[in-house]
């Protein structure tokens, strides 16, 4: 699987938490945002929704944060 860096704005709390995990830990992040990344787009949903489903603090698939 070919990867690529981006580059995404969060709030402070969520760059802190991504900052201070170990790198297994990031990998992880890293993996879960990705598939949910994917998820969105072959959802096709307006984009009013899916910002609405991403501020919310449960929008990753299982409360998986």
């Amino acid at each position: 699987m070919e990867v690529k860096e981006i580059k995404i704005y969060v709030d402070a709390e969520a760059a802190k938490v991504y900052e201070s995990a170990v790198f297994d830990e990031r990998q992880k992040i890293n993996v879960i945002l990705s598939l949910r990344l994917k998820e969105l787009a072959r959802q096709r949903r307006p984009l009013e929704e899916v910002m609405s489903d991403i501020s919310r603090d449960d929008y990753l698939p299982n409360n998986e944060a």
